[in-house]
C-alpha cells in the first residue's frame, strides 16, 4: 500500500524524533531524509553537502550510489549545481525532465 504525502511525512517526522536521541548518527538520519525527499516530493535523487568550517564542500549522504558518485564529481571538478548554489547562496532548479 502507498502512502499518501501527508502519511509519508507523519512519518518522517516521527521517525526523525526517535533517531535524534543523545548518541544518534547525523549521517544515518540525513540519509534517510535523502530517502525520505526523494519518496515524498517524487525526485530521483537527492543528496547532502555541508561546508567544513573552513568553507569547503563535503559529501555527507544521499538516497543513492549514483548520487554519490555525482556529489563526489561536483566536489572533484567544483562545478555543478550544488556547488553553484553554494557560492551564490540562490537555489538551483532544473524544470527539465524525461517523464510525461
Amino acid at each position: 500500500m502507498r502512502m499518501t504525502r501527508e502519511s509519508l511525512l507523519i512519518a518522517t517526522l516521527v521517525e526523525l524524533a526517535d533517531n535524534l536521541v543523545d548518541e544518534f548518527d547525523v549521517i544515518e538520519v540525513l540519509t534517510m531524509l535523502c530517502n525520505r525527499c526523494v519518496e515524498t516530493i517524487d525526485i530521483d535523487a537527492a543528496g547532502v553537502m555541508l561546508a567544513s568550517p573552513a568553507g569547503e564542500l563535503q559529501y555527507v549522504a544521499s538516497s543513492s550510489e549514483t548520487m554519490r558518485e555525482l556529489e563526489l564529481y561536483q566536489i572533484q571538478t567544483d562545478e555543478g549545481p550544488c556547488i553553484d548554489c553554494f557560492n551564490s547562496g540562490e537555489s538551483i532548479i532544473d524544470r527539465t525532465s524525461t517523464t510525461p
